[in-house]
């Protein structure tokens, strides 16, 4: 076999490339662990795809929030829905797990209320994300 300066030239350049990360394929149903979690069972779960002017849009909810007071009583466990651009989910992700998908009865309903307002998406992370409602939900329940 002959080699020609052409082609060893492209094995070279071929071979000193990085290798380019693999964009996840997302699907509903996905239950995946997420960068900087506030727990080790903190869990997000796809609950929709869709494109919404031309943008990506990753619905989700959110489950193993750590519980915070509000008031006299706790809020947390899951977070029912929440919408975020499909990089910067991507940005978040950290492992698909083989956990089976939780139920969640309280996405249709905040699914709803953020269409029905044309609600605006998450540009931040996940863990970004929860740490603002957090802060939120403390400052309307402080005494």
């Amino acid at each position: 076999m002959r080699t020609t300066p052409a082609l060893i030239t492209g094995l070279m350049l071929a071979l000193s490339m990085p290798a380019v990360a693999q964009t996840p394929r997302l699907a509903v149903g996905q239950v995946w662990t997420f960068k900087d979690a506030p727990s080790k069972e903190s869990r997000v779960v796809i609950r929709k795809l869709e494109k919404i002017d031309g943008e990506d849009v990753v619905h989700l909810s959110v489950h193993g929030v750590p519980f915070v007071r509000a008031g006299n009583g706790l809020i947390g466990g899951v977070i029912g829905h929440e919408p975020f651009e499909q990089q910067a989910f991507l940005a978040s992700i950290d492992k698909l797990t083989a956990e089976p998908r939780p139920a969640d009865p309280l996405f249709a309903e905040g699914y709803k209320q953020w269409h029905d307002a044309h609600g605006g998406v998450y540009t931040i992370s996940v863990a970004q994300s929860i740490e603002l409602m957090r802060q939120t939900v403390q400052k309307s329940h402080a005494p």
